[in-house]
């Protein structure tokens, strides 16, 4: 495996200050470019739309001195319509229109910064509670999520790549974040290369407590810290490689890092370990060291208020000095892919999702078909309203959440497809016509949106040819 240190950036805290102004920490370039860091892990963080002249600033600051950015866009730049617990509930009536409006933000920012940010990352670690009592984000809507994102920025014609929503992973926790992912895979049921991302994003805290023995994901015994960030790592490749076979997938990890509760050596020396471990991992395409100051929590490099640089910052800084001492804005797209010759040891297992919400196989095509197109993220009940209404097997319709299946037709078939509820398919303009005439022309369509279950049924019992009168 190849030593690279210049995979390593430094997270900057909160960009704004409370009053909308560039934190001081940001003001001056050189105070961060200092450490050696080659990246600079940017979040934005909008009142409105107005407040992106700061971020030109920022931008162009770091740029200057060789510091290339890597942006987070998640709902702190959507505060003009907030997300609260939005995402929480996997059936909320304003999902789908949240994440339509979160998706137009992110392509306003990354137009705007064409040229000079490449890489972007998602909603910031969806899988965390963030003060409520389950995930921010319901596994549904981070597929959902996803789907849109990549659908409205295209972020291959852009020249950009786009990290997935970035998973906690903790001592606490135990790396939930390969579980969450794990389910994210399975609901998305993506075919092989066609997952909505350019890399996964993942957040690794381990080794925090000095009171966890030894042999624990907490303890600070630094043969601990390599033997539990082996086996969260070997998770987290496992559950991608089970789900998208011969990926060129990375993992980003946009933080990581140790506080200086336990003293200023302490923190410098466990800084130090994490990233020997990250930069001889080939698997890793990014690492941003969590963070730059201080802020009530003792992650920084600076001392709360800038006060003074402290030891871990020193020490970062003569890392950095001694094995990537050259820096450029540019970014090579080419090294943040693989192919990594890493053994996968398989899956974990867990429980299956009820429904198949991704490409299949028809297995009994006919003549004249009528396919119903259910929700992406059905859990079950809209399958249901279909058996409800009366429509079976091989009685004249086929229901399926793949638009791949259900336009998929045989020499002389007449294909007819009803799509149920458009929007939560995440495209731009909420419709599936477009995806059919550029993937399927031969197909029919016809679009209807419900508000649940029953009202499918109701429909399709007043409605028992749904294309009568189409030719």
């Amino acid at each position: 495996m190849a030593i690279n240190y210049a995979k390593f950036g430094l997270d900057a805290n909160q960009p704004l200050d409370s009053s909308g102004n560039i934190a001081r920490r940001l003001q001056n370039p050189d105070l961060l470019a200092a450490s050696g860091a080659h990246w600079l892990r940017l979040n934005f963080v909008l009142p409105n739309l107005s407040y992106l002249d700061r971020y030109d600033r920022i931008v162009d600051g770091f740029r200057s001195r060789g510091m290339k950015i890597y942006a987070t866009v998640g709902h702190d730049a959507c505060r003009d319509f907030w997300l609260g617990d939005t995402l929480r509930d996997p059936n909320h009536p304003n999902a789908a229109a949240w994440i339509q409006a979160y998706a137009a933000r992110f392509r306003a920012i990354v137009d705007r910064y064409r040229g000079k940010i490449f890489v972007y990352e998602a909603l910031n670690e969806p899988n965390g509670w963030h003060g409520g009592d389950r995930a921010l984000v319901h596994p549904r809507w981070f597929v959902a999520m996803m789907n849109t994102l990549y659908q409205t920025l295209k972020p291959r014609e852009r020249g950009i790549r786009l990290i997935s929503a970035p998973l906690e992973a903790t001592w606490i926790n135990g790396n939930e974040a390969a579980r969450y992912l794990n389910t994210v895979y399975q609901v998305g049921n993506w075919a092989p290369g066609e997952v909505p991302w350019d890399g996964v994003g993942y957040h690794l805290y381990i080794g925090e407590d000095p009171a966890s023995p030894t042999g624990t994901d907490g303890s600070i015994n630094p043969e601990d810290i390599r033997a539990t960030y082996r086996s969260y790592m070997d998770r987290m490749w496992a559950v991608m490689h089970a789900h998208d076979p011969g990926t060129k997938h990375l993992i980003f990890v946009s933080e990581f890092g140790w506080s200086s509760d336990l003293g200023e050596d302490y923190q410098a020396r466990q800084n130090t370990l994490g990233m020997s471990l990250l930069a001889a991992d080939d698997r890793v395409a990014l690492a941003s060291l969590f963070c730059a100051e201080d802020f009530g929590k003792k992650y920084g490099l600076f001392v709360e208020g800038l006060g003074r640089p402290k030891q871990a910052f020193h020490k970062f800084q003569e890392l950095m000095r001694a094995h990537a001492p050259q820096r450029s804005a540019q970014v090579d797209l080419k090294a943040l892919e693989g192919p990594v010759n890493v053994p996968v040891e398989g899956a974990p297992k867990g429980p299956s999702w009820p429904w198949s919400v991704g490409p299949g196989l028809m297995k009994h095509p006919v003549q004249r078909r009528v396919v119903i197109l259910l929700p992406p993220f059905d859990d079950g009940r809209w399958g249901r309203a279909v058996l409800d209404a009366g429509y079976y097997g091989q009685g004249g319709v086929t229901i399926t959440w793949s638009p791949g299946e259900a336009g998929l037709t045989i020499a002389g078939e007449t294909r007819l497809v009803l799509v149920v509820n458009p929007l939560e398919w995440g495209t731009p303009d909420g419709s599936m016509v477009p995806w059919f005439r550029a993937n399927t022309p031969g197909v029919k369509v016809r679009e209807e949106t419900f508000a649940s279950p029953k009202a499918l049924t109701d429909w399709l019992k007043a409605n028992p040819d749904p294309f009568a009168g189409m030719q």
